[in-house]
């Protein structure tokens, strides 16, 4: 995400956390899942690839992709993820899911909403515990139109809301869900719509405290957790972590989950 928001990012306190990790039980089969903001700035760049590479998750989810970061992936891990489909939006607006099984359904969702910057892709896998539906999110960053961090901070929360309830309307609710990528936000917002829909926050869940976003400014680093994975009740997480990794702004959120 842009530097011009570094001045103004929030950390916030984890709430209590409500599950524990644990091992897969005998005769669980879990899949990973990993979310990562490449940064659309850094296209190729090794160390990403990298952090990619090293968690070997069965599916990624990818925003701020481009076509640079395209060929240097296919030509990294097109061996490893057969299933790979790339859509390109401007400089920041691209995403990509790269999969180890079928995708049996991928659509790009564009927004109706004022205001909104990005679309959104909803993919479904055909994984061995059965179909699992992605939506892969990389909403509006707290910025004004102009730029403005402050007004953006302010103003945006609430076109976060209507892009997420753009895309559960779009979603097939009758298939297991998962909600990940960049949500530009800590809390409320977006979050609070998918917590109203009967969906869990995974990273609140396990109580994780690290900030997934972090930039360098003239006093020092500052951060937040503006990346996420939620999901709803037939999803059952092992784990959320965040793997210190690569040279984006942003660090990779993996989670390993069993569908019930």
């Amino acid at each position: 995400m842009q530097k011009w928001i570094a001045a103004l990012s929030l950390c916030f306190a984890c709430a209590s956390p409500t599950r524990v990790a644990r091992e897969a039980a005998p005769g669980e089969a879990p899949l990973t899942l990993l979310t990562y903001n490449v940064n659309y700035g850094l296209a190729g760049d090794a160390p990403g690839i990298a952090a990619i590479a090293v968690t070997d998750a069965d599916i990624v989810l990818l925003q701020e992709t481009n076509p640079e970061w395209e060929a240097e992936l296919r030509a990294a891990l097109g061996e490893r993820y057969p299933h790979i489909y790339f859509h390109h939006v401007g400089a920041a607006g691209g995403s990509a899911v790269l999969s180890k099984y079928p995708l049996t359904q991928l659509d790009v969702v564009g927004h109706p909403v004022k205001g909104s910057w990005f679309p959104t892709m909803v993919a479904v896998v055909d994984t061995p515990q059965g179909e699992v539906q992605l939506a892969n999110v990389h909403l509006r960053p707290p910025l004004s139109d102009s730029g403005n961090p402050i007004l953006g901070f302010f103003t945006t929360s609430d076109v976060r809301r209507a892009e997420m309830r753009n895309i559960l309307k779009r979603l097939n609710r009758d298939l297991p869900t998962i909600v990940a990528g960049d949500f530009n936000e800590s809390s409320g917002g977006a979050l609070g719509v998918l917590q109203e829909a009967g969906f869990e926050n995974g990273g609140e869940a396990f109580g994780v405290d690290r900030d997934t976003w972090r930039w360098n400014t003239s006093v020092g680093e500052i951060g937040s957790r503006l990346d996420h994975v939620v999901y709803d009740g037939r999803i059952d997480p092992l784990q959320i972590e965040v793997v210190e990794a690569g040279r984006s702004d942003h660090l990779p959120v993996v989670a390993r989950i069993v569908v019930r």
